[in-house]
């Protein structure tokens, strides 16, 4: 068993073993089982969502917030901030009024944050899931190496985009707002 898309770009001898694997094999935390969005999805977005996971060691978090605050100053944005965040005091100097953060949430307090905003931009991980099963459009960026198969899934199968971390000047661009 490899939950998740990774395991359909592994050559498993499918001849030999069953393998189980793909979305549908996902292990959700509870918050995430059987869920219905209620509320509609904005678009243009009012309310982004930006999650990066526990750390955030390229400091993209600033990169984004920077662009998002520029190019949408009106927006709602929500930042999860992660316990290994080191760039917090830098976060708060470029925050805006429309800017919130969040330190320590449960799977609870985060599947209803997912479900009260418009689009999100997340890393690479199982959050990409939680946010599949909210119905949340999303746009990912590759934090970690390990991610690579998992995004590649979302992009290939549900048409997600991906930014390069790179390219994070553009984000305009690539939120089609």
């Amino acid at each position: 068993m490899n939950p998740g898309y990774p395991g359909l770009f592994l050559g498993y001898d499918r001849e030999k073993f069953k393998i189980i694997t793909g979305k549908e094999q996902v292990l959700l935390r509870k918050p995430f089982r059987k869920i219905q969005r209620k509320n509609e999805i904005n678009i243009p977005p009012k309310k982004i969502l930006i999650t990066l996971g526990g750390s955030d060691p390229n400091n993209l978090s600033v990169k984004i917030l920077q662009n998002l605050a520029t190019l949408f100053p009106d927006m709602e944005k929500h930042l999860v901030v992660g316990p290994g965040f080191t760039n917090g005091n830098e976060l708060q100097k470029i925050a805006d009024q429309g800017t919130f953060f969040y330190k320590d949430l449960n799977a609870e307090k985060m599947c209803k944050l997912m479900l009260s905003v418009d689009f999100a931009i997340t890393a690479g991980g199982q959050t990409m899931y939680e946010l599949d099963v909210c119905r949340v459009p999303m746009m990912v960026i590759e934090t970690a190496e390990n991610q690579r198969n998992n995004i590649r899934g979302f992009v290939e199968f549900q048409g997600v985009q991906e930014i390069k971390k790179n390219q994070l000047e553009r984000i305009g661009e690539f939120l089609c707002i």
